[in-house]
């Protein structure tokens, strides 16, 4: 199979090969220190990396050892998210192996899940491949986490398996079969988010929309419904592990907002119902179906957490936006909800960057991608 003209796209991604022309972005990967820590290669300079883009151009799927690499664009502002790739190990037996790297600018936000999602769908339903796997060193905890959220099985801990860059490393490896996969995707399986909001198809809904725009809506809706029950949960952490001498002000400052949290999650789970959709709140189904990862920060001062903070609300306001975006052509109902529900993340979400403003006017956490540089930034910011 050639996939030279392959193109694809997932909810925040455009997937296609990479070109010749992409050797810039191509070597900022893959020169980070960051990046190539569980990679079998090292940091590359300007040469080694146009000499490994130039073996990406190989493109074909059709003999055991054939591999593609799909690099992952950012929708909404262009930029190399990461790489996706799918070896085919055997044509005989009908095993694949998946891998993927991403930038640390996108780290944490559920891209990597999303990536490698789209690359199982190609190897079963396009290639029809029996048999996925996925090697890594088991130092790598993100991204074991991806695999386990995409429902491959923990097969294998092999101890002192590999001689990794100088010292014998052990490796996990991880699998799902073809029959597994379809099963998790009609059943909702971890990492099928879309595929688990309707356990069923909405057999009626509001008048003046169609029902498979509804069950669009009611997908959209479901997702920002988990946003909300895991923003209100985040924030009663944060109002729990705060201290230092601004405790009983950030206490003041988030209780209101953890209250209009729970009101948006109540106005999404009632226009679900709504629409003729059935909202889920239970824990499982949240976890089971988010594409973000706990909040990572624990105990920590009143600047610490504001700098998480900021970067949960970018996520979370980045979001929201696209679901209107997306919605707008549907039902404008829904559309004016969000965009109440936006107007009061952003107001909060102004408040937390007051604090966050260093002399110069800039916002300290601005270039963070996790919540523990966003964190150390906000930390900066304490006096």
């Amino acid at each position: 199979m050639d996939l030279t003209d392959y193109r694809a796209e997932t909810d925040r991604m455009l997937l296609r090969p990479y070109t010749l022309a992409d050797l810039a972005t191509f070597h900022d990967l893959h020169s980070r220190p960051e990046v190539a820590r569980y990679l079998p290669w090292a940091t590359r300079d300007e040469t080694a990396s146009r000499t490994a883009l130039d073996r990406h151009q190989s493109l074909r799927l059709g003999q055991d050892g054939d591999g593609v690499t799909l690099a992952g664009f950012d929708k909404a502002g262009g930029r190399l998210v990461g790489e996706f790739v799918l070896f085919l190990r055997s044509v005989q037996h009908g095993g694949g192996e998946i891998g993927y790297v991403l930038h640390p600018d996108f780290s944490g936000r559920g891209l990597a899940t999303e990536g490698a999602r789209h690359l199982l769908e190609l190897a079963f339903e396009v290639l029809g491949l029996r048999r996925v796997v996925a090697r890594l060193d088991a130092r790598n905890a993100a991204s074991a986490a991806v695999l386990t959220r995409l429902g491959m099985r923990h097969e294998a801990h092999l101890v002192k398996n590999e001689l990794f860059k100088g010292e014998w490393a052990d490796e996990d490896q991880y699998a799902i079969l073809q029959s597994e996969w379809h099963e998790q995707f009609r059943s909702g399986g971890a990492g099928y988010p879309r595929a688990m909001v309707s356990t069923s198809r909405v057999t009626y809904t509001v008048p003046g929309i169609d029902t498979d725009d509804a069950e669009q809506v009611i997908a959209l809706l479901q997702s920002r419904l988990h946003a909300t029950n895991d923003l209100q949960l985040t924030l009663k952490h944060v109002h729990w592990n705060v201290v230092g001498p601004h405790f009983i002000a950030v206490h003041e400052m988030i209780d209101p907002q953890v209250d209009a949290v729970r009101a948006m999650a109540d106005d999404t789970a009632e226009r679900i119902a709504t629409l003729g959709g059935s909202p889920k709140g239970t824990p499982g189904s949240l976890v089971a179906e988010r594409t973000w990862d706990d909040y990572s920060i624990g105990r920590a001062t009143t600047q610490e957490h504001l700098g998480a903070l900021d970067l949960v609300y970018r996520g979370v306001i980045e979001e929201t936006r696209a679901a209107v975006a997306t919605i707008s052509d549907l039902d404008p109902v829904t559309e004016d909800m969000l965009i109440g529900h936006l107007e009061k993340l952003e107001l909060f979400h102004w408040f937390i960057r007051a604090h966050l403003e260093n002399a110069g006017g800039e916002i300290v956490t601005s270039e963070t991608s996790t919540e523990t540089g966003a964190a150390a930034a906000g930390a900066g910011t304490d006096h």
